[in-house]
Formats: C-alpha cells, sequence, structure tokens
C-alpha cells in the first residue's frame, strides 16, 4: 500500500501506509475512511453501555438475593 497522508484532530499530519494508525503527538487512532472513524466510534460507544448494564444488572442481583435477606435479621 502507498504512504497516504493522515490528519488528526489535533492538527498533527504524518505519513502512514496502513488504513489505521495511532498519532505520534497525542496517541489517538487516525482512520484514512472516515466512516471507519465513525463505525470505531459507535462500537466504543456501545461496548461501554454494555458493560455498565451489566454491572447494574450484577449490582442489583447482588442487592435483591444477598443483601436484603442478611439485612432482614
Amino acid at each position: 500500500m502507498m504512504p497516504h497522508e493522515l490528519t488528526c484532530d489535533c492538527g498533527h499530519s504524518f505519513a502512514s501506509e496502513k488504513e489505521k494508525d495511532y498519532c505520534g503527538k497525542c496517541g489517538r487512532k487516525v482512520f484514512l475512511d472516515p466512516a471507519e472513524g465513525r463505525r470505531h466510534r459507535l462500537y466504543n460507544y456501545y461496548m461501554g453501555t454494555i458493560i455498565v448494564a451489566v454491572l447494574a444488572f450484577i449490582t442489583f442481583i447482588f442487592v435483591e438475593v444477598i443483601a436484603i435477606p442478611i439485612l432482614k435479621f
């Protein structure tokens, strides 16, 4: 693949032979295709939401099944 000029949101420009690479200045991922960058960002939001939902469910189960019966004594 030929080197492409990538520009990060921080303003740093660099040449890369990959379709995605990390910015040398700020460390963020920089994508050649903007649609892939949007897909990556949405995937991160999705995974964060799933993790928060699972932790909330585990907390709910702990409170309902373990904490309330123990505190009733």
